[in-house]
């Protein structure tokens, strides 16, 4: 991402001056954040000569932000990555700007978003995988169709089929899984299933992360990680987790869970070692499992 280019049309004169001037304030904090960031940020107006300048530009580096329909098709056009400014309306979006169906994103408002959020929309829409988390020894980053054939190596080692049923299928349908998740989940969520990498070399050890899971009407967030059996006993696990779930503290999470089967002797003590404590075991198809839980108070 070179450039951000913020393309918004005026809020009509018929809607409330109080939204009109929301915009205005939520725009000049969009603004000096980007700015105090270190990130170009080029302010359009959408009058049709102002466009026309935009349409003899190379946009393939830039990530926009507007509200008009018009500038969005012409920027996809030319290979932008887009993200469409669609504020609510009493809880409703506005329909004269609800078709934008083939933007990259849709904000309801510019308050939140920074640097790191659009570098992640941009590296999303792109398929470069983002690096989430970085520990003495390994970083946690979004895994990518190009992992499929060595997390497919991982998860097909005997010790680890024995505790893990993904990755069952064909490497080409895992490749496609893969990259869906990573154009889908990823943004949506904001966390989800992430490669363990070795900082000296970059090397994918196995995958660790957060994933969503419902009991009942419970929703929950549950830890996850597999580690490629070559490094056992040398706490990659345990370096991947603790990041995973500082990563989920800063989230503003309450707790999170682990689901571990109870003959695992080596997740249970990685659990334990991060923290987490036992609070109950129950049987599911005639396996035992223990459910861990880590609070942050």
């Amino acid at each position: 991402m070179q450039r951000v280019i913020c393309c918004l049309k005026e809020i009509p004169a018929g809607r409330k001056q109080s939204v009109r001037g929301e915009l205005e304030t939520e725009l000049e904090h969009f603004a000096l954040r980007l700015l105090k960031e270190g990130v170009s940020l080029d302010l359009y107006g959408t009058k049709e000569k102002e466009v026309d300048v935009l349409a003899f530009e190379d946009l393939r580096d830039c990530l926009f932000l507007t509200n008009d329909r018009r500038v969005l098709s012409l920027a996809k056009s030319k290979g932008a990555v887009c993200l469409a400014y669609c504020p609510p309306e009493h809880g409703v979006l506005p329909p004269s700007w609800s078709d934008f169906s083939d933007a990259d994103m849709i904000v309801e408002g510019l308050m939140e978003l920074d640097a790191r959020c659009l570098q992640e929309v941009w590296n999303h829409a792109r398929g470069i995988p983002c690096r989430i988390a970085e520990g003495t020894r390994i970083y946690l980053r979004e895994v990518t169709s190009e992992d499929a054939p060595e997390l497919y190596r991982i998860y097909h080692q005997p010790e680890v089929m024995e505790f893990v049923s993904e990755m069952r299928g064909s490497i080409e349908e895992e490749q496609e899984k893969l990259a869906a998740y990573q154009k889908n989940a990823y943004g949506f969520y904001g966390y989800g299933i992430w490669g363990i990498c070795r900082k000296e070399d970059g090397r994918l050890l196995g995958s660790c992360g957060l994933e969503q899971r419902e009991e009942g009407e419970d929703v929950y967030l549950e830890l996850g990680y597999v580690l490629d059996p070559a490094f056992w006993g040398e706490g990659f696990a345990s370096e991947a987790a603790l990041l995973a779930i500082r990563f989920g503290k800063e989230l503003g999470l309450e707790q999170i869970w682990a689901k571990i089967e109870t003959s695992n002797k080596r997740s249970r003590a990685v659990a334990e070692r991060i923290g987490m404590t036992l609070e109950q075991v129950q049987n599911e198809n005639g396996r035992e499992y223990g459910f861990y839980r880590i609070v942050f108070s």
